[in-house]
């Protein structure tokens, strides 16, 4: 049994409880708080700190390289896979003002699609598309993003690069401390170390259990991405493993600005004189579909194949560190997020497709309006 003054001062049922202090948890707060700041609101997170792939990912604040726009075309449609790029670097630009670029070590270096000998006919398509998708993106960005620029990194390809304008990277582990001195410092309260195993209705509140203790609120919101399946398991939210590696220090290295391959699947950049390395879940995709963070064989051996033929072809590298981190996409590989009321003032905001930088902003503005209503 809990003390009066437990209760009082820690137990206290909030207006707003969200599970999960990851990019999604802790944008979603503020976005709230600022909007309300007479709110009270709780977040819960299993780890001593946020644990997911908001800070195990490469730190990419990219909106996609055009063969992504057209692999997306495929599967939803132009003008939605358009207005998905729009979304994308629109929260990278809200993300921007509300943090300190220069605190998130944010580098604005522009992007880069690398296409490889075996991608003759990915380079034709995005050749032949590229007039056409910058035209229509334009008015949606306010600038051209694409363009096609000679190979000056010394990646082993005789093709071009295909140059993605307004591309950055940052720091994401300074970018969830930034978010969460300031959500602290609007008022929202954190828990960390509590699990949630359930979450039950009770009267007019939600309660959220880890088996032991509880908290309660009026309204909750399930914020957890790739791990939302534990907690509503009827959702098409599936997670998806993301694994890198980090290399160790490169003398000389030249290596400038964010870099995709492979229809995005693949992705890279510098972090200091070392490269920083991941993706190829489509190699292995069955046995990718996990929240487990351990690295693969299959997938490392992937990436490294890239590393050590194409982008520094010739190099004795070694490799310093890998880890893993979970995504969330659709059972068909759906990336357009979930974001939707389960049961009166139960909600959830999930499956963000890999590009959780970019999109949390607008996600954020998203569920605060059905929240607030």
């Amino acid at each position: 049994m809990l003390s009066i003054w437990e209760t009082d001062s820690f137990y206290f049922p909030t207006d707003i409880l969200i599970i999960g202090a990851g990019l999604t948890g802790l944008n979603t707060a503020i976005e709230i708080k600022l909007r309300n700041p007479r709110l009270s609101i709780r977040v819960v997170e299993r780890g001593l700190f946020p644990c997911g792939a908001s800070v195990k990912n490469a730190g990419f604040a990219c909106f996609g390289s055009l063969s992504e726009i057209l692999d997306d075309t495929k599967q939803i449609g132009e003008q939605k896979a358009l207005e998905r790029v729009q979304t994308r670097y629109l929260g990278i630009q809200k993300l921007l003002t509300r943090v300190s670029p220069s605190d998130i070590d944010f580098h604005k270096d522009d992007g880069y699609e690398i296409f490889t000998e075996r991608e003759a006919n990915l380079l034709k398509d995005c050749k032949d598309a590229i007039l056409d998708i910058n035209v229509k993106l334009s008015p949606l960005l306010g600038f051209e993003p694409y363009e096609f620029t000679s190979n000056t990194f010394g990646f082993d390809t005789t093709y071009p690069l295909l140059k993605i304008k307004g591309e950055g990277a940052l720091h994401s582990g300074k970018l969830v401390t930034q978010l969460l001195q300031k959500a602290t410092s609007l008022g929202v309260i954190f828990n960390f170390g509590f699990d949630t195993k359930h979450i039950n209705s009770r009267g007019t509140l939600w309660c959220v259990s880890n088996g032991s203790k509880e908290f309660s609120a009026h309204k909750v919101i399930v914020a957890t991405n790739g791990f939302s399946k534990r907690l509503i398991p009827e959702e098409d939210i599936n997670p998806a493993r993301g694994q890198l590696l980090l290399t160790e220090s490169i003398p000389g290295l030249k290596l400038k600005g964010t870099f995709h391959a492979h229809e995005g699947y693949f992705y890279f950049r510098a972090l200091g004189d070392k490269i920083l390395l991941g993706g190829g879940r489509n190699v292995d995709r069955e046995n990718e579909s996990t929240d487990s963070q351990e690295v693969s064989g299959v997938i490392q051996s992937a990436v490294e194949e890239l590393l050590y033929k194409v982008i520094m072809p010739g190099k004795a590298l070694r490799i310093e560190r890998r880890w893993a981190g979970t995504m969330a996409f659709g059972s068909n590989n759906e990336k357009d997020p979930i974001i939707k009321e389960l049961d009166t003032n139960l909600f959830v905001v999930a499956r963000l497709g890999g590009m959780g930088v970019a999109m949390t902003p607008m996600l954020a503005e998203k569920i605060a309006n059905m929240v607030l209503k």
